[in-house]
C-alpha cells in the first residue's frame, strides 16, 4: 500500500534523456511500487526534496553523479551481480536499481566511501548503497 500522505511521482525529480511517455510511465510505476516500502518511500521522498535530476536513458547506464545530482537510469535494464567465478549471483530489476542509485545520493560519506576498497563490492559506496536497498 503507497504511502497516503503524499505519492512520488517522476514530477518530483527534474528529468532528462529521454521523455518518451512510455519511459515515464516506467518511472511512475516503479516510484509506486518502491513507495509501499516504508524505507524506500522515504529514500525517494528524500531524493526528492534534494532536486535529484532523474536521467532516463537506454543505453545500460545505471549511476549517480554528485556534481550533477543526477541519477541516470534505464527503464529496461536489470542488472546482474556475479560471484568471483563469474556465476550469476542474483538480478537486480530497475526498481532496485533505481533505488540503488538514489541510496548513493542520500550517502552523507559518498566520496570517502567511494574512496575506500571493498573485495566484494568494489567500494565501500557500494556497500553503503547495497545496504540501503535491503
Amino acid at each position: 500500500m503507497t504511502n497516503p500522505t503524499s505519492t512520488v511521482t517522476a514530477q518530483n525529480f527534474v528529468l532528462t534523456g529521454s521523455r518518451d511517455p512510455l519511459d515515464i510511465a516506467k518511472l511512475n510505476l516503479v516510484l509506486d511500487h518502491l513507495s509501499t516500502e516504508p524505507g524506500a518511500y522515504i529514500a525517494l521522498l528524500s531524493a526528492a526534496d534534494r532536486g535529484a535530476n532523474v536521467n532516463i536513458n537506454h543505453s545500460g547506464v545505471h549511476s549517480f553523479d554528485p556534481g550533477m545530482n543526477t541519477i541516470s537510469w534505464d527503464p529496461t535494464m536489470a542488472l546482474a551481480t556475479l560471484h568471483p567465478d563469474l556465476t550469476v549471483a542474483g538480478v537486480s530489476s530497475p526498481a532496485l536499481t533505481f533505488l540503488h542509485e538514489v541510496a548513493h545520493l542520500l550517502d552523507p560519506n559518498l566520496a570517502a566511501n567511494a574512496a575506500i576498497p571493498d573485495a566484494a563490492w568494489e567500494t565501500q559506496a557500494e556497500v553503503y548503497a547495497a545496504t540501503v536497498e535491503d
